[in-house]
């Protein structure tokens, strides 16, 4: 009679120590190059968000002075016309912005508007000094560097903007404080360093 013969299993080589050093290696390599990649994506992402929200505001900006000058075409001064200023800006700004409630309660017909986004601080607004017979003024308040940048150069060259000064820190934008941009443009980076920056934009009737 033929006795069958068991076979011993086959035991699985283990891969050297050496070989699973380099594997780990590899793994954690692996994992910080996605992590790197992914920290990239996001701070693409976070760019291009803050150029979609910084042409808003620059429309925002351009759409609010062209009603004005529609809207006041008459008046004979813009002294003492906040007020007016601030309810064209509102009616002017896309529903989006026109927040009237929550961190935005400040914003309203007459108070200009408050923009739904950097923690609901950054507002749009007539100014309250800059205001003569025939020139009417802007403030943003608590803006990003990135969107100072974007609204401040879109008027280099416009004769119709008589200053374009900015702001960082705890003091108050007017008519007479902070950088003032230069003719040309070339120190909008200096006028924009910081965060939370304020902006005025002075304009001719």
């Amino acid at each position: 009679m033929t006795m069958l013969q068991l076979k011993a299993p086959r035991r699985l080589a283990f891969p050297p120590r050496s070989r699973r050093a380099a594997t780990l290696f590899g793994v954690i390599l692996g994992i910080g190059v996605s992590a790197i990649v992914v920290a990239g994506l996001v701070t693409a992402y976070n760019g291009v968000i803050t150029s979609v929200r910084a042409g808003n505001v620059q429309s925002a900006v351009i759409a609010a002075a062209t009603n004005v000058r529609r809207t006041m075409a008459n008046a004979t001064t813009f002294v003492g016309s906040t007020a007016s200023l601030n309810a064209i800006i509102f009616s002017s700004a896309p529903s989006n912005m026109q927040n009237v409630g929550g961190a935005s309660a400040g914003s309203g017909p007459t108070r200009g508007i408050t923009f739904p986004w950097w923690d609901g601080a950054a507002t749009f607004a007539g100014a309250t000094t800059g205001l003569t017979a025939d020139r009417f003024a802007f403030q943003l308040t608590d803006i990003p560097s990135a969107v100072c940048e974007a609204v401040a150069s879109s008027f280099v060259g416009d004769p119709s903007v008589t200053r374009v000064a900015g702001l960082a820190g705890s003091t108050a934008i007017t008519a007479t404080t902070g950088t003032v941009m230069s003719a040309d443009g070339t120190n909008v980076s200096v006028i924009c360093i910081g965060d939370e920056l304020d902006l005025f934009l002075q304009f001719t009737g």
